[in-house]
C-alpha cells in the first residue's frame, strides 16, 4: 500500500495530533515552531505534505500567505477545518509535480517529508525546489534524528540505500514504509548544487535543516 493510504490513515485515526501533542516532545516542538515562525515570517510560504495542519497553524501566524499542499485528500479535510485564515490555501497537489504551482516563494517548508524522499530522487527534488524558490528564500525541512527511531528495527534496505519500516494501523492494514535517517552531510551534499547557506540544527528526537537559497551558480 502506499505512503498517501497510510497517511491517510493516520489522518483519520488522529496520529498525526497525537504525535504533534505528545508531553515529552514539546519543549523540541516549541523550539522548532519559534524557529519556522522566524523564517517564513512576512514571506509568501509554500508548505509540502502539510497533512492535518499542525505546523500550516504554525506559518499562518507569521507569513504573508502560505499556499500548504497534500496528496491526501483526507488530511487536508482536516487542516482546512483547523486553520480558516485569510492568508491561508490549500490545495491537492504531488510534491514531486511542484513545475505546476504557479509562481515563486520566499520561504518552502516540510516537516517530515525528507525522510520519505527515495534518495534516488533528492537531486531531481531539490531542483524543483530551487526553481519554485525565489532569490533569497528560506528552504528548510524538519524530521526525526535517527535515535528517534529507538528500538525499531529497519525491515529492508534496497540498492539505492533507502531504509524500511513496517508499521500496522491497529485495526487495520500493515504498511512497509520508506523511511531514512538523514545526515547532515547528506543534506548539506543535496543543496551544494547552488550557491547558498547552509545551516542545521540537531535536537534529541528532531533536526531542522536551513537553506538560504542565494542564486543559481553562473
Amino acid at each position: 500500500m502506499s505512503l498517501v493510504e497510510y497517511y491517510d490513515h493516520l489522518a483519520k485515526d488522529g496520529a498525526y495530533e497525537r504525535a504533534h501533542n505528545r508531553p515529552d516532545r514539546q519543549a523540541e516542538i516549541g523550539i522548532l515552531t519559534e524557529r519556522t515562525q522566524l523564517l517564513s515570517r512576512d514571506r509568501r510560504t509554500l508548505e509540502l505534505a502539510c497533512g492535518t495542519g499542525n505546523w500550516t497553524k504554525s506559518l499562518s501566524v507569521a507569513a504573508r500567505s502560505v499556499l500548504a499542499i497534500d496528496l491526501s485528500a483526507s488530511a487536508l479535510m482536516l487542516a482546512t477545518a483547523r486553520v480558516n485564515q485569510p492568508n491561508t490555501t490549500f490545495r491537492l497537489s504531488d510534491i514531486f509535480s511542484l513545475s505546476e504551482i504557479d509562481g515563486n516563494f520566499e520561504a518552502i517548508f516540510a516537516a517530515f517529508w525528507w525522510s520519505h524522499i527515495p534518495k534516488e530522487r533528492i537531486s531531481a527534488f531539490v531542483g524543483s525546489l530551487l526553481e519554485k524558490a525565489s532569490v533569497g528564500a528560506n528552504i528548510f525541512f524538519i524530521d526525526n534524528t535517527i535515535r528517534d527511531q529507538g528500538n525499531r528495527v529497519f525491515s529492508h534496505t534496497d540498492d539505492f540505500g533507502n531504509t524500511y519500516i513496517d508499521r500496522k494501523i491497529p485495526g487495520g492494514p500493515s504498511f512497509r514504509l520508506l523511511k531514512n535517517y538523514p545526515h547532515e552531510t547528506e543534506l548539506r551534499r543535496a543543496f551544494s548544487v547552488t550557491n547558498g547557506r547552509f545551516q542545521f540544527i540537531e535536537l534529541d528526537h528532531y533536526w531542522l535543516a536551513h537553506f538560504e537559497f542565494f542564486d543559481s551558480p553562473n
